[in-house]
């Protein structure tokens, strides 16, 4: 049979001559699918543990508003950073909260703070919460506490708050 006389396929090509994948090309392809899979479900994963971690850190700072408030109750002329030691007879044994928390205490404020690390963002609707009463929350700024909305400083917070920190004030 001449070349003339050969049937030529949508390709171009004769279809009885075609290009031949070997074997081992088509386990490549199949490993390259399930690999891009499993990429796609490990940032999947990644995300929803950013954002719990995210939300257990709102949580923690929320309920150690109110350890805070009977802690201040109790000891009206406590000052400076106060000890997990120190607020224990006020925490319920079942809370195991942010290990994160830090607080501090002056002229009858409470302040609680989480120094973010590595660019974290907790967002301050999870702390404020839906139907709770406004707080007054921020970033620490060289002793001022300054809106994450506004930009604007809201007012002074002691100095042994780290720059950057997420600071909580009742």
């Amino acid at each position: 049979m001449a070349v003339a006389d050969q049937k030529i396929g949508i390709s171009g090509l004769n279809p009885s001559i075609g290009i031949k994948m070997p074997f081992y090309s088509y386990v490549f392809v199949a490993l390259l699918a399930m690999s891009g899979a499993v990429s796609a479900s490990l940032w999947e994963s990644q995300s929803a543990g950013l954002a719990s971690a995210q939300e257990v850190s709102a949580a923690s700072m929320r309920f150690m508003s109110k350890i805070v408030s009977d802690y201040m109750r109790a000891n009206p002329a406590a000052s400076g950073e106060i000890s997990d030691t120190a607020l224990a007879p006020f925490t319920p044994s079942w809370f195991k909260g942010d290990s994160r928390l830090r607080v501090a205490v002056q002229d009858g404020r409470g302040y609680i703070f989480i120094v973010v690390a590595n660019g974290e963002r907790i967002p301050a609707q999870a702390v404020i919460g839906g139907d709770e009463m406004p707080v007054t929350l921020g970033i620490a700024t060289n002793g001022q506490l300054v809106s994450p909305v506004a930009g604007t400083v809201l007012l002074s917070i002691p100095t042994l708050i780290p720059n950057g920190s997420l600071v909580y004030v009742i």
